[in-house]
């Protein structure tokens, strides 16, 4: 189970539940995907360079429809596409192609169509994600976990 600081998972649990994107918690990134205070950069580490061979678990903890709100998935990046294998109670199974850089994954998906998947490490294998629509809108919150 990943491990995360103690003010992070206050603000995803006392927030989980939500159903707008108006409702969408603050995740402290600013224009560039970084945190934006000092004090929360120091908990993050630099983004692996590739992520093509890996699986990421997705761990979501809060999600506007039609967006899972909850629920895990098992992420599986080939070169340049991937699969998703969702827990089937509220992630579907879906897949299609991505690009990833400096730990942005810009996906094209079969289920939920574009979008990008920021990746903010707090270790070389784990930390938080937040999903944004092509419009910036802010779609999902969570926790992952990489394996190779």
């Amino acid at each position: 189970m990943c491990k995360l600081p103690a003010v992070i998972l206050v603000v995803v649990v006392s927030l989980s539940g939500c159903g707008s994107s108006e409702d969408a918690p603050s995740t402290n990134f600013d224009s560039n995907s970084n945190p934006s205070t000092d004090d929360i950069q120091t908990a993050f580490v630099n983004p692996v360079e590739e992520i093509a061979g890996k699986t990421i678990v997705l761990d979501i903890d809060w999600g506007v429809s039609p967006w899972a709100s909850s629920g895990q998935a098992l992420v599986e990046f080939e070169t340049d596409s991937y699969i998703v294998r969702g827990d089937q109670s509220s992630v579907i199974n879906s897949a299609g192609t991505y690009s990833y850089t400096e730990g942005v994954i810009s996906v094209s998906d079969s289920a939920i169509g574009v979008a990008n998947y920021t990746l903010q490490f707090t270790d070389s294998t784990s930390g938080l994600f937040v999903t944004r629509t092509e419009d910036g809108v802010t779609r999902q919150l969570g926790a992952f976990t990489r394996s190779d």
